[in-house]
């Protein structure tokens, strides 16, 4: 799917936004986000999705993948959790006691010790 033919293809055949930001240079992402009368208006709206989708491509979140990158949002994830279920206290003031802060710094522990 990494190879640039196989994802264009895919990309285009699928009406996916593709992997490679190269591809939407290339005369047949063109051709896709071209619309025009000889269409589907199936076709045209596929066509400008995916043009849209090159146009803002720069602007959308992702983020590199790294050695240890999965344990790291798991982490995350687990850090938070504990967090958001450790403020669900009857009280907004329940937040600024020690134990609430003692919840965030063992949950921050154990993240990174699961890392």
């Amino acid at each position: 799917l990494t190879n640039f033919e196989y994802n264009t293809e895919w990309a285009i055949t699928a009406n996916y936004a593709p992997i490679r930001q190269s591809i939407l240079t290339t005369p047949e992402w063109n051709t896709h986000t071209t619309t025009s009368s000889n269409k589907s208006a199936q076709q045209n709206l596929d066509a400008m999705t995916a043009r849209y989708t090159g146009e803002v491509t720069n602007y959308l979140f992702s983020n590199e993948v790294f050695t240890g990158s999965a344990s790291v949002r798991t982490a995350a994830g687990k850090i938070l959790g504990t967090i958001f279920k450790a403020a669900k206290s009857p009280s907004i003031t329940n937040v600024y006691t020690d134990s609430f802060r003692n919840t965030v710094i063992q949950a921050f522990k154990d993240g990174f010790e699961s890392i």
